[in-house]
């Protein structure tokens, strides 16, 4: 289960991109999701759960063709770059995400509050 709100809609914002992305055209906006999910948790849980994380746990959401397109995006996410036309690296973006390596707040929220900030 997906632990907050926040993650649920930076998987929706990150499928919504890979959706529109031509290479993964055969797949629905679910089964994106859906390797997303996986990919989320196989990010999460990798040292702990690896030998029982498989990816033919999530078969069963896909026709023979699209499990090979599914099983290309999972790769693609997790150790190459998918580059949208605005040349942005969606992978890297996705991984940096899922990691927790993307700040929850922005820069500008930091000075406007920072008469807010203790120490």
């Amino acid at each position: 289960m997906i632990r907050s709100d926040a993650e649920r809609q930076e998987i929706i914002e990150h499928g919504n991109k890979l959706y529109h992305t031509e290479q993964y055209c055969e797949l629905s906006q679910g089964q994106v999701y859906m390797v997303l999910v996986y990919t989320y948790y196989a990010i999460h849980l990798v040292e702990q759960y690896w030998d029982r994380l498989i990816f033919k746990h999530i078969r069963f959401y896909f026709s023979d063709t699209t499990f090979q397109v599914a099983k290309n995006l999972f790769f693609d996410v997790t150790t190459k770059d998918i580059v949208d036309e605005d040349n942005v690296n969606l992978s890297s973006e996705i991984r940096r995400s899922f990691m927790g390596l993307v700040a929850r707040i922005s820069y500008d929220e930091i000075i406007n509050n920072k008469n807010d900030i203790v120490c």
